[in-house]
């Protein structure tokens, strides 16, 4: 059975606010306890939810022993960019190829648009990345 994906989400991962706050918060589903976990993101903006999400994801999330479908390509560019494209001299370059590409994916299920913010502070005009 295929899992409900959330508006912004990244891997197991969604921005969701809590009923009595205007302030996002990154989400998660907790199989252990069955509950929804949250952490608040510290912004009312929708799209800044979303970027400091991907950052976090990026920064948190190992993928380790992930089967190669489950795998996004935007995942897989933006740890390039973090582990090494941004550190080399052609950086400026890395940078617009990997936004080409990005671009070329947009909207597909193998981009996660969130990433692409991170990586290139685009607008993402997918209808999965909007509120």
């Amino acid at each position: 059975m295929r899992r409900k994906l959330h508006a912004g989400q990244i891997g197991d991962y969604w921005p969701d606010r809590r009923p009595n706050s205007p302030a996002w918060c990154r989400t998660w589903f907790d199989p252990v306890t069955r509950q929804t976990r949250r952490a608040s993101l510290g912004t009312e903006d929708f799209r800044e939810a979303c970027r400091l999400l991907a950052d976090w994801y990026a920064h948190n999330v190992t993928l380790k022993r992930a089967a190669p479908e489950e795998v996004k390509l935007a995942d897989i560019f933006i740890r390039y960019w973090e582990d090494h494209a941004k550190g080399v001299r052609s950086a400026s370059s890395a940078k617009v190829h990997l936004r080409v590409a990005l671009e070329l994916i947009d909207g597909d299920l193998l981009g996660a648009c969130p990433s692409s913010w991170l990586l290139m502070g685009r607008e993402c005009d997918s209808v999965r990345c909007h509120e």
